[in-house]
């Protein structure tokens, strides 16, 4: 094999466009000889693959881009399932072409975008991607946005995004429908979710014969009035739910949830925190709780 085209293959993914050969000193006759003798594989148009490298979606997503040209990025829920979302995974090769045409190539899902902005773009071990907030904005156009808001609270709480760079990344996409249901949901997405798990705690108490009361209202000593998702107040023990979006929307927030902490706890009030995993353990939450109440002298424990 021509030692250029080689070496082209060797640090490419074994993947080469006719334009490179061409590049390379290799004429489209000798790369027609190539593909004849079945040491190049065609995979698109103008687009080859080394023979004794695998099939894998990494090539396949490289492949694509290559074929679509040097504008294309992967997206939608291509580029969802590279970045890493739970329970989440998609074979299909999607990418958006940042041009006012769209181009036709058969295996593939191509969609075109006028207002994709470079700080939209990241390199995902050497494949152009959507970064999260602009990912999470496609695949909102193309899954349903409940299941996406989920995604977007589990990306915030793993901190690859934060709740700026969603909001920013809306703003940038302007009038896209994907955009748009988000952006109309915004204000109560994370919200949503820790009254969610807030009901779970209470229903797993209850269950335990130990049912505190919903959202308790304590004035403190200092004049301050803060709520509390479920309280024990006859012993001052408190139980918080803290959800993976409201405590992280921002460094203010979570500042602000520590200084309420310590208000209470200054006026003798015990708070225990629980999370969404922590209320799929019942027996665990149940016991530690009855614990609590018990060293407080509590007639439920």
């Amino acid at each position: 094999m021509h030692a250029k085209l080689f070496e082209h293959l060797a640090a490419h993914r074994g993947l080469i466009t006719t334009e490179e050969a061409n590049q390379a000193g290799i004429s489209r006759g000798s790369l027609q000889r190539f593909v004849e003798r079945q040491e190049l594989i065609r995979i698109h148009r103008g687009v080859f693959r080394h023979a004794a490298v695998p099939v894998t979606l990494d090539l396949r997503l490289q492949a694509g881009l290559l074929a679509i040209g040097p504008k294309s990025v992967i997206s939608h829920r291509a580029a969802l399932a590279r970045h890493g979302a739970r329970s989440f995974s998609s074979q299909l090769v999607e990418i958006t072409h940042r041009s006012r045409s769209v181009p036709v190539r058969e295996g593939m899902r191509v969609h075109r975008s006028r207002v994709l902005d470079d700080v939209d773009v990241v390199d995902l071990d050497g494949i152009a991607s959507t970064a999260p907030g602009r990912t999470l904005v496609d695949t909102a156009m193309v899954l349903p946005a409940q299941l996406v808001v989920r995604y977007a609270q589990a990306w915030i709480a793993d901190k690859k995004l934060t709740i700026d760079d969603l909001s920013a990344a809306i703003e940038r996409a302007g009038n896209h429908p994907g955009g748009r249901a988000l952006r109309a949901r915004l204000s109560t997405l994370f919200d949503e979710v820790d009254s969610v798990e807030e009901a779970k705690l209470g229903a797993i108490l209850r269950d335990a014969g130990i049912g505190p009361e919903l959202h308790h209202l304590v004035t403190t000593a200092h004049g301050d009035t803060f709520e509390l998702d479920w309280a024990y107040p006859d012993v001052l023990i408190g139980l918080e739910v803290d959800g993976y979006g409201i405590h992280l929307r921002s460094e203010g927030v979570f500042d602000d949830d520590r200084w309420r902490r310590n208000e209470l706890e200054i006026d003798g009030w015990q708070i225990l925190n629980f999370t969404s995993r922590h209320v799929r353990r019942p027996a665990r939450v149940a016991g530690q709780v009855r614990r609590a109440l018990g060293r407080r002298g509590s007639a439920a424990a």
